[in-house]
């Protein structure tokens, strides 16, 4: 379909929905080939959000996964009615291959020097406990756990050092020291809502008024581990700094709210810096790879790094 097409679909079935309001559908979003910008007549932003197209048949698995997973995270948080948190509205949902959502304000909020370290964890409370209830078949369980399982994607990252980089000795480092870590930090009792994709500084937004926003949540998933997982990925910057202020509040929440028993903070900060460096995304810089052979594969290293970042 082409993007012309693509446009006149969205906007006529736009307009069975809002007779008096015609959606006017832009150019894809810089970066994002599957996002469209789109204004209604009120001059309100919108976003059309695509299937990404691929060829190889586990790449349109993995996508169509993710497709469905950020619609039905949309549909958990509308239940939920989030407080502290601005999420996206879903508007309109098209033969399950695109659907329109709300914008939502603010910048980056890694970009953000000055916040409310409350507020934010608030709001990050309110996420993580809109757990909700999945409607997928357990095959489709299975699927989306293969894909998007923090602990399978910890293995892969293994994988990738011993076929793809040649290093042996550090791949089996990494073996032992992720298959200890998963031994030490046991299921919580409950389930709660993991982002899973906030080192992305696209994904975590910060509005004038003080309230933090979420958005794409393809990867997002209920988990009872990884407590820890988007706490990291939002406190750590792109040079591997903590921003201890905002990880202060939110660990705060995180032992108020776990067993503290079942967790233990080292491991989940080793697993959320090495799952980012597994990822190798083009938002981060090159040598992010040296601080896995230098700090994370070397624990005298990682403990002076971690004491520096997150000690309290």
């Amino acid at each position: 379909m082409t993007n012309e097409t693509l446009k006149s679909k969205v906007r006529d079935a736009w307009l069975q929905c809002y007779p008096l309001n015609p959606l006017h559908v832009h150019a894809a979003v810089d970066q994002f080939p599957h996002v469209y910008l789109a204004e209604d007549s009120f001059g309100n932003k919108v976003f059309l959000k695509t299937k990404k197209s691929h060829k190889g048949p586990v790449t349109r698995l993995k996508e169509t996964l993710a497709f469905r997973r950020e619609l039905e995270v949309l549909r958990i948080l509308g239940l939920a009615k989030v407080e502290y948190l601005e999420v996206p509205q879903v508007l309109l949902t098209i033969e399950s291959d695109y659907f329109i959502q709300s914008e939502v304000h603010g910048v980056p909020l890694k970009h953000c020097e000055t916040i409310d370290p409350a507020g934010v964890a608030r709001g990050f409370a309110d996420f993580r406990n809109a757990v909700g209830c999945s409607r997928k078949s357990s095959f489709q369980s299975f699927l989306d756990a293969s894909f998007f399982s923090v602990s399978v994607f910890l293995f892969r990252v293994v994988l990738r050092l011993v076929f793809h980089d040649r290093k042996g000795k550090l791949a089996l480092f990494c073996f032992k020291k992720v298959f200890r870590i998963i031994t030490r930090n046991r299921k919580q009792n409950r389930r709660f809502l993991v982002h899973n994709d906030l080192f992305n500084y696209h994904n975590a937004r910060y509005s004038s008024d003080g309230k933090p926003g979420l958005i794409d949540f393809g990867q997002a998933r209920i988990d009872r581990r990884w407590v820890m997982l988007d706490v990291v990925d939002i406190c750590l910057t792109y040079d591997m700094k903590c921003r201890r202020g905002l990880y202060s509040a939110l660990i705060q929440d995180i032992r108020r709210e776990f067993d503290v028993n079942k967790f233990n903070e080292r491991d989940q900060v080793w697993v959320a810096v090495f799952r980012q460096v597994g990822l190798r995304r083009p938002c981060a810089p090159f040598w992010h790879t040296q601080f896995l052979t230098e700090i994370l594969a070397v624990d005298k290293e990682f403990e002076a790094w971690f004491q520096e970042n997150f000690g309290t």
